[in-house]
């Protein structure tokens, strides 16, 4: 029972804690607000935490857990399938998480976690391995393309995964403080940027 209520309570913190992130910053969130807010003491927080950027930690494990289920789960499934398709798997990589991620507190705490992995090694290797997972992902995807004769072989994979990085991190900028391109914009863009 004890156990069960230290894990709400950890929750309970990470839940808030994310909020105010999103609605105030990083920096502008004292251990005290996010506490008070709980309805619990700075004691119960150094409790569940070393420090305030463990939170961010959690909040990556949180991200990365629950894609890398659905990429377990459903994306490694259908790449493996004679009918995978490239288009269509790039294009439902936009989908899904600019859907996802549309969320602006998503955004807001992400460029948190970027400008404090700058000095917070921790962090940052934890993001580098983020990325380095969707790297080999985008891989395995152009791979198995390449294998269906969907794509040249002399294709410049790495080319095309950066490609794709940095228009959906643009794509995804332009979404949280304007507007951007529509779905149907990003398929005619992924089409041409694979020769299709």
């Amino acid at each position: 029972m004890a156990k069960e209520l230290e894990k709400g309570t950890k929750k309970l913190i990470l839940d808030v804690a994310y909020e105010l992130f999103a609605k105030l910053g990083y920096e502008q969130t004292p251990v005290s607000l996010i506490m008070e807010r709980v309805g619990k003491s700075k004691a119960t927080f150094y409790a569940h935490f070393k420090r305030k950027e463990d939170i961010m930690l959690n909040i990556v494990d949180q991200q990365v857990y629950r894609n890398s289920s659905f990429i377990q789960e459903v994306v490694h499934p259908y790449i493996r399938q004679d009918n995978f398709e490239i288009l269509e798997f790039f294009t439902g990589y936009f989908q899904i998480g600019l859907h996802l991620e549309d969320r602006k507190e998503w955004t807001l705490v992400y460029n948190d976690l970027i400008r404090l992995s700058v000095t917070d090694e921790v962090i940052r290797t934890k993001l580098a391995n983020v990325h380095d997972g969707w790297i080999k992902l985008f891989d395995m995807a152009l791979t198995r393309a390449i294998e269906l004769k969907q794509l040249p072989e002399e294709l410049n994979k790495e080319a095309i995964i950066k490609s794709i990085l940095s228009l959906y991190k643009g794509i995804h900028l332009e979404r949280v403080y304007g507007s951007g391109p529509n779905m149907e914009q990003i398929h005619y863009f992924l089409k041409r940027l694979l020769s299709l």
